[in-house]
């Protein structure tokens, strides 16, 4: 009825031909819960957002448009209500269907394209909130598929690779809201990791934490994920400050995401190693990432070195139950060299600081004392014979070797 008024009168019954059809869209979203199952009511009132939402835009109607809103939060109920949960060990955390989760994130993106081509999302108004919160939707949705799928430790390190790859689009095609979902996505992985966690009981003579080479490769892939994207912003950040000429400063999503990352490939090692064993090789790696803090001027990530440090003394000292082998030559143990791997970093910069003085200076005196005979300077005697004046080719000889007498 409403495609028949708007064919035989479009200008002065557009607003009765309109009715019918909303009319006849809240009739036909009533009627897909009773013809489907719960699983796909979620996906067919996303669609029909979707759709809604398109035409809003292209008539310009704000109550459209509303509307549409409105039937895709029912669509995401519906999803949840859909989605339980499964307590059992070994199996996946979450239990429902694949199509509902596809087609809530396809139309929330489709609904979010519309919504900044239409510049909606210019504004603090309810409209522009309300797009605002599509891409998270829609990557809510996306990330409930690895959680169905395998068991928890794998499934958020699949979430950290699916953050990943959103940080990654986010950044080639210019969407900054993307990239603070692929934030979010991040800190949800890392938590539900964590959340994960079993201690085996043995401290000192055996791994500490359960899982085994399992957990460590996934508490690798997650830590390795947030470094990817701290690491990108913070070449950013240090470029922008060296071509400012002034220290950089790190924002506290960059500090945060620096430090749970190197938290987390330090905890990996847990998996595989006792605690007296970790308690020797967490100073080396703290000497690297110290290294890498000095290099970057990044001063949170050496205090963590230097809390790194500090906790494996701690571990050291409360495992001296070990037994050690006492025959090892005094210099082929870690016991030695840790103390002067922990010392070399600082010297080396103080060090690399005053070369970089002296070789400036250096350079400076030898500059001024090639370009003395052709600005002027005073006479020199070199090689026993006297410069002429302001001849550039007075002592051939010399002159060729940079005066270096």
């Amino acid at each position: 009825m409403g495609r028949l008024v708007f064919a035989t009168q479009p200008k002065g019954l557009a607003l009765l031909a309109e009715a019918y059809a909303i009319v006849g869209v809240i009739f036909g979203t009533l009627a897909i819960p009773l013809g489907l199952e719960g699983q796909w009511t979620g996906a067919a009132w996303a669609v029909e957002a979707a759709g809604m939402y398109w035409l809003g835009a292209r008539q310009g109607r704000v109550y459209a448009r509303a509307f549409s809103f409105v039937v895709f939060a029912g669509a995401v109920l519906k999803l949840l209500e859909a989605t339980g949960l499964d307590a059992a060990p070994g199996h996946p955390l979450l239990e429902g269907s694949v199509i509902g989760p596809v087609l809530v994130a396809v139309s929330a993106f489709a609904m979010w394209a519309m919504h900044r081509r239409a510049k909606l999302d210019e504004g603090n108004g309810v409209e522009a909130m309300a797009g605002s919160a599509l891409p998270w939707l829609a990557m809510a949705a996306l990330t409930l598929l690895p959680w169905q799928w395998w068991t928890p430790p794998w499934a958020a390190a699949a979430t950290a690779v699916l953050a990943s790859a959103t940080f990654a689009v986010a950044i080639r095609v210019a969407l900054l809201p993307l990239t603070y979902v692929s934030f979010g996505m991040q800190a949800l992985a890392v938590a539900g990791f964590i959340a994960t966690l079993h201690r085996t009981g043995e401290i000192v003579d055996g791994r500490v934490l359960e899982s085994g080479w399992q957990g460590a490769v996934a508490a690798s892939v997650i830590a390795l994920s947030v470094l990817g994207s701290a690491a990108w912003s913070m070449l950013q950040a240090h470029r922008a400050a060296l071509a400012r000429g002034v220290q950089p400063v790190w924002s506290t999503g960059n500090v945060i995401g620096v430090l749970a990352g190197v938290s987390l490939l330090h905890l990996a090692m847990l998996f595989q190693l006792s605690l007296a064993q970790a308690a020797l090789l967490w100073p080396l790696t703290a000497t690297v990432v110290l290294w890498v803090a000095l290099r970057m001027a990044h001063f949170p990530l050496a205090a963590l070195a230097g809390v790194l440090q500090v906790i494996s003394a701690c571990a050291f000292g409360a495992t001296q139950s070990v037994e050690l082998d006492a025959a090892a030559p005094a210099f082929a143990g870690l016991h030695f060299w840790r103390p002067w791997c922990s010392a070399w970093p600082p010297c080396w910069r103080a060090t690399g600081c005053a070369t970089r003085r002296g070789h400036v200076s250096t350079s400076r005196r030898a500059r001024r004392a090639s370009a003395g005979p052709m600005h002027g300077a005073p006479l020199r005697r070199c090689c026993g014979r006297r410069w002429s004046g302001g001849s550039a080719g007075g002592c051939s000889a010399c002159w060729t070797k940079a005066c270096a007498c």
